[in-house]
């Protein structure tokens, strides 16, 4: 009978088991690791903030603050991915005196993405992070609008999620995975909005 008993109690334990252990998995996949001294932390806050000084030096036609945010981009090696955004930043380095130094297909350094969202309206792209590798993700706005960041996994579980004038989302991916990344525009007013992913 005492065989029984504890047979009938490993039958129990064993799936309390199994669903601590999916439990402890998933709060790993999902645990946020911000440290602020980390380089590759401080190198998308920095490449965020350059990119939305830039746009308002620009705009204000101040060419000596340009040249200083192009010169921060430059040493943080941010790669622009989408053509119109490097033909800006060519047009950027022009107006302010600087040689027009190619950012696209370099192997260092951030990816930049950028674009326009409306008002309660969102953008989402997808991108796969490598397996004990820091990721970490920036997002600004040119005017220094509220911005709403969110990552998901595949299975569409939340790994991060801030709303922020710099918000920014850092972890270490347990597994190589694919992860869907939105920025959201919470206000009532269309807003440009530059994305970081190192």
């Amino acid at each position: 009978m005492m065989r029984g008993l504890l047979t009938a109690i490993s039958v129990l334990a064993f799936p309390l088991a199994l669903s601590a252990c999916a439990m402890s998995e998933r709060q790993q996949t999902v645990t946020q690791a911000q440290p602020q001294g980390d380089d590759e932390v401080l190198a998308a806050q920095e490449t965020a903030e350059a990119l939305a000084l830039a746009v308002r030096a620009r705009d204000a036609q101040d060419s000596d603050t340009l040249r200083s945010a192009l010169l921060d981009l430059r040493r943080l090696r941010a790669r622009p991915q989408q053509e119109p955004l490097q033909a800006r930043m060519d047009e950027w380095a022009r107006f302010a005196g600087l040689d027009e130094i190619p950012m696209r297909g370099r192997t260092l350094g951030p990816a930049v993405r950028s674009g326009f969202i409306a008002p309660g309206q969102s953008k989402s792209l997808d991108q796969t992070f490598l397996s004990g590798r820091k990721a970490t993700i920036a997002a600004r706005s040119s005017d220094g609008r509220t911005v709403r960041l969110g990552v998901r996994d595949r299975s569409g579980r939340e790994t991060c999620e801030k709303a922020s004038v710099r918000p920014l989302c850092a972890w270490v991916p347990i597994y190589t995975s694919r992860y869907t990344i939105s920025v959201s525009n919470p206000g009532n007013q269309r807003i440009e909005y530059f994305l970081v992913i190192e």
